[in-house]
Parts: C-alpha cells; sequence; structure tokens
C-alpha cells in the first residue's frame, strides 16, 4: 500500500506541532527515605552556602503511601546528595492521602501548603514544633465517608474553639473534629512527677517541724 503524499506530509505536520517534553533531572525531585522507610520527595529551594545548609520543602511525586499505617515525623534536617537541606516548608498536597497516624512537624517548618495531609483520615495526633503559616484544607483530614478526630500540639487557637463545632473549618476541613492540647503527654507526665517530689519534701519539712524531740536525761549513779 502506497502512502500518498499529502496523507504523509499530514502526519509529519502533526508529529511538529506536537510538543517536545524533554526531561530536566535538575529540576526533579529528590527522593529521600526516612527511619521509617517512607519515601518523601524533596525540592532544593537555596543550595547551601559555606557552612550554612541549604533550604528545601517537600512536594507531592508518585504514588500516595498506601502500606502499613506508619507515623510521618519530618526531619529538620535531609542530606540529598551529600549537602544538607533545612526542611522549611510542607509543600501542598504532599502527603494527600497517605496511610499515616501521627503527623510531627519539625522547628524549621514555617509553611505548610494546600491540602498538604488532606484525606489522611486515620491520623490521630498532630505535633507542630514551630508556628507555620497554614494554608487552607492543609489538615482536611477527614472525608464524608471516613470523617477523622485528632489532638494536635503546639497549635494556639486565636479564635473562640468552645466544646462543639470547628472555628478552623479552613484549615482542618468539614469533616475533621480537632481537640487542641496546650501541654505533650511528656510535659504533662514531667510536671505530675515533678509536683510529686514536691509535695514530698514539703510534707518531710512539716513534719520535721512539728514533731519535737525530747531529750532523755540520765540519772547520775550514786
Amino acid at each position: 500500500m502506497k502512502v500518498k503524499p499529502f496523507m504523509l506530509a499530514a502526519v509529519l505536520l502533526v508529529i511538529a506541532m506536537c510538543p517536545i517534553i524533554i526531561s530536566d533531572d535538575s529540576e526533579a525531585a529528590d527522593m529521600v527515605v526516612n527511619d521509617d522507610n517512607l519515601a518523601i520527595y524533596y525540592e532544593r529551594i537555596t543550595e547551601p552556602a559555606g557552612s550554612a545548609h541549604g533550604t528545601a520543602k517537600t512536594v507531592k511525586n508518585g504514588m500516595p503511601y498506601s502500606g502499613p499505617v506508619k507515623p510521618l515525623i519530618i526531619p529538620e534536617t535531609v542530606s540529598i546528595l551529600g549537602n544538607e537541606y533545612d526542611v522549611v516548608e510542607i509543600g501542598a498536597g504532599s502527603f494527600e492521602n497517605w496511610n499515616i497516624d501521627r503527623i510531627s512537624i519539625p522547628s524549621t517548618v514555617t509553611r505548610i501548603g494546600e491540602n498538604a495531609f488532606s484525606y489522611c483520615y486515620q491520623v490521630k495526633e498532630i505535633r507542630l514544633n514551630s508556628t507555620p503559616e497554614i494554608d487552607n484544607n492543609a489538615f482536611s483530614l477527614g472525608y464524608e465517608t471516613h470523617p477523622a478526630e485528632c489532638s494536635i500540639y503546639g497549635f494556639t487557637p486565636t479564635r473562640p474553639v468552645g466544646e462543639s463545632g470547628n472555628p478552623y473549618e479552613d484549615i482542618f476541613g468539614k469533616y475533621t473534629t480537632v481537640n487542641y492540647k496546650d501541654i505533650s503527654p511528656n510535659s504533662r507526665d514531667a510536671l505530675i512527677h515533678i509536683g510529686l517530689i514536691a509535695l514530698g519534701i514539703a510534707a518531710l519539712l512539716f513534719m520535721g517541724r512539728s514533731v519535737k524531740v525530747k531529750k532523755i536525761k540520765r540519772k547520775k549513779k550514786r
């Protein structure tokens, strides 16, 4: 079968009009596997200079983690190609729909992007070690068929939280119930322990002052 010249010309024209996609490794995200064998993708923002670390942010790349439920602990610094980078941002949609039950954000993070943890409905605890800027639906963990309930530590509410409702629906979404915690369990336990020790010392001092010790005089032998 002969290909007519006008058909060949049409095919060549279509090929010429199609965009040519060239992969650029320098712009691709870097995958780093953390201690819990979770593959997290980072995009480098600034490069190291002298003794100062570079900066990086997590990004959405690849398939969401769907293995056994694990905690997600974001490190303060990450090593990429032998260089150190401070993790300063959780990018939009970075961990959307991940199968995780706990989230820990380091003190280096200054921003958490939109939908960063959307649909992670199994999350029961969120710990913030900084006061980052938080975008819309960053922690909208639940959805209509899978509502979520979690405790959040390190988040200082500036809107009245009350006993019902969700004043931060813009951050946590419509289907996430949030319990705001001021003191972490570890800190609370430490305070209780210190309090008990102080109480014990006070009791001993009180007893020492209230009990009178009588001196027994011995009779001299004649």
